[in-house]
């Protein structure tokens, strides 16, 4: 069985199926399934809206019908009912039905699956009857119409902008003679004449590659009426940022194209990657160029051409005659042909992908996860935002970019020094620093609510553009050296990992009130790895079962205060650095007066070698620093859960009333633990 499915079934659901638990939610097997099998549902990436039910069959069939529907019985009533099938070709009137009997928010494949690197799972498949058909992900709710939900799990940027952009199939505006059909990889481009039944059949089982927007051209070398299909295309994404597209058009990169697609890369700040020769298969999962040349009259031999990569106002760059998919890589490309494509379930998939983060337990009385995530840090904490990351974090995030550069606007006019903080040349600081320091208002803001999610994931990559903005911005704020206090919901097996002396890793960004009396409390049923509230509308702060409320409080040295930005924190929040280090000082058990308190400081990465158990042995600068932290949270005696605390340097002076902050779900989730209550490995 692989490592990222449980021991042991969670539970039995009759006639032979058995439900495990894996990263993503559920696995629903029959009988002894083969380590593989077990390894690729492992890899399934975690839906972060919804629980994730993985199936072992073909398709849908009676018998698995009825484990399905089992399952979902067994499913508490306090469980969000949200939930993503992974089976192949559902049936539109039996997933309604599913919504409707068990009242859920259902997203269910039309089509067969496909994994590909990264735990993505796209719906693909081909009819002859029904040639452009395009297969995807619906969405099913009681008493509602379906909604179309995108080829691709996870969504990529490119599928959301095809969403948002309104790009259907059908024939091209003003090109006439030219149709545009939708397959999971992209877009295909062929003329109205030709009706490219084994050309589409082919593009239906290309793997996507989640960095890039593929476009197969049934043409090749210049043709002016694909030419221009393809501007419009790029017109109709013109505001999508970075618009990366990967042309499976033959020669399309050869001379008497080249200029036409630097042209067009200039125009609509695009980078366009294309062949100058073939394109044929290459191992399992690449793509090779490769240009034939006439030897003689009657002979031709094949030589490697090369992918050549067009970027704004830069000379082509050639990548090589291969493109090849690597999990490890930064970019994940596509599959050549039907047989390179690996369906979900009975079909093994052959390589494996980093751990997806565990998710919440999804049955009664789960099998304790025992796989922890390992942090990843994405950027340095110095990092400074490039050009490339600002363009593409000014596209993800749309018309509300504008706001916060408003808002940044007049708060720099009032704070003219923040520009000239900035290491760059005055020229570039006015817009650099008003781009970077939108990014972090929009975090400070929730936007996007799981930032912090998708930070402390096994894959934070998707992440990259906003997370490199956002610490580039925290570097012109000023800093914070004080006691920062949060709080979360633990469990006491959860509580019981900190130990004095050990340190942790925080792949998330660390936000928190500079005053006891500013610390929001947790909803209990908001915190990750803990046991949801029987009681979902119970008020916030109220105790659930299993679990119970943590006060933290952290020493800072580098975190920043970002009141100032107009978030509505009122100048009573810091902010610590994704992946900063820190090191446990001490714990106090809950009493009367008061939660539980852990209390830390900030640790660099540099320090003394853990000990066998992990932990390093306290230094007296480190006692010091315990010891105002315990000044600091008795400061605020019978507030929000402070409690006075004895300390060697006497009673701290009484606070005055501060601004409560605003409460976001990045306040609450626990310091250094995974969502099932395990430590971070460190990368």
């Amino acid at each position: 069985m692989s490592a990222l499915v449980s021991r042991s079934a969670v539970a039995t659901v009759g006639d032979g199926w058995s439900a495990w638990q894996i990263p993503a939610g559920i696995w629903l097997s029959a009988g002894s399934s083969d380590t593989v099998r077990a390894a690729a549902a492992g890899r399934v990436a975690r839906d972060p809206e919804r629980l994730t039910l993985v199936v072992d069959a073909d398709g849908p069939g009676p018998e698995v019908t009825r484990a399905v529907e089992a399952t979902l019985a067994l499913l508490p009533p306090q469980q969000p009912r949200a939930v993503r099938l992974v089976l192949a070709l559902v049936d539109g009137a039996l997933a309604q039905d599913l919504a409707d009997r068990f009242d859920l928010d259902l997203v269910a494949s039309s089509g067969h699956l496909l994994s590909a690197p990264d735990g993505l799972v796209a719906v693909a498949g081909f009819d002859p009857g029904r040639p452009h058909t395009f297969w995807q992900w619906r969405r099913f709710r009681p008493h509602l119409p379906p909604e179309p939900c995108g080829a691709l799990h996870p969504c990529p940027p490119w599928e959301l902008a095809l969403l948002a952009r309104g790009v259907r199939p059908g024939k091209v505006p003003d090109v006439p003679g030219v149709l545009l059909q939708r397959v999971p990889a992209g877009l295909v481009l062929h003329q109205t004449s030709d009706p490219a039944a084994g050309f589409m059949r082919s593009a239906g089982w290309l793997r996507p590659d989640p960095n890039h927007l593929t476009v197969l051209v049934r043409a090749v070398g210049r043709e002016p009426a694909m030419l221009e299909a393809l501007t419009a295309l790029l017109t109709a994404l013109a505001r999508w940022q970075p618009a990366r597209v990967r042309l499976l058009w033959p020669y399309a990169a050869a001379p008497e194209l080249a200029g036409d697609l630097q042209r067009l890369s200039d125009e609509f700040a695009a980078e366009l990657t294309a062949p100058d020769g073939e394109v044929v298969p290459h191992g399992p999962s690449g793509l090779r160029v490769v240009a034939t040349a006439e030897a003689d009259t009657e002979t031709e031999t094949a030589t490697d051409g090369n992918w050549v990569r067009f970027a704004p106002h830069r000379e082509p760059l050639a990548l090589g005659p291969v493109i090849d998919s690597d999990p490890g890589a930064a970019e994940v490309t596509v599959a050549a042909a039907p047989s390179a494509a690996l369906p979900l379930g009975p079909t093994p998939t052959p390589t494996q992908a980093p751990e997806p983060e565990p998710t919440r337990e999804p049955v009664a009385e789960p099998v304790a996860q025992t796989f922890p995530v390992r942090a990843v840090v994405l950027v340095p904490r110095l990092h400074a935002s490039t050009p490339e990351e600002r363009q593409r974090y000014r596209e993800h995030a749309g018309s509300r970019h504008e706001k916060h550069v408003v808002a940044v606007a007049r708060a720099l006019a009032q704070r003219p020094a923040l520009r000239g903080a900035s290491p760059r040349s005055s020229r570039e600081a006015e817009d650099v620093v008003a781009v970077d320091l939108a990014a972090l208002r929009a975090y400070l803001c929730g936007e996007p609510l799981n930032l912090d999610d998708v930070l402390r994931s096994a894959n934070p990559s998707p992440a990259r553009a906003h997370t490199a903005c956002l610490v580039s911005g925290l570097r012109v704020l000023p800093a914070y050296r004080g006691a920062v206090f949060r709080s979360a919901r633990l469990s006491a097996e959860a509580l019981a990992r900190y130990r004095p002396g050990l340190p942790l890793i925080e792949p998330g960004f660390v936000s928190g009130a500079t005053s006891p009396a500013g610390v929001p409390a947790p909803h209990p049923a908001a915190e990750p790895g803990t046991k949801p509230s029987p009681e979902p509308g119970r008020a916030a702060g109220g105790e659930a079962p299993g679990t119970a409320r943590v006060r933290y409080a952290v020493w800072s040295q580098t975190a920043r205060r970002t009141g100032w930005l107009d978030t509505g924190s009122a100048g009573e929040e810091a902010l610590f650095v994704a992946g900063t280090e820190f090191l446990v000082l001490d714990v106090e058990a809950a009493q009367e007066s008061g939660p539980a308190v852990v209390y830390l400081r900030e640790s660099p990465r540099a320090g003394a070698q853990p000990g066998p158990d992990g932990t390093v042995e306290l230094t007296e600068a480190d006692r010091t620093i315990l010891d105002r932290l315990r000044t600091a949270l008795g400061a605020a005696p019978g507030e929000d859960g402070a409690r006075p605390v004895p300390s060697r340097h006497g009673a701290g002076a009484a606070k005055a009333a501060a601004p409560v902050v605003r409460s976001q779900p990045r306040h609450f989730f626990p310091l250094g633990l995974d969502a099932n209550g395990l430590l971070f490995l460190s990368s």
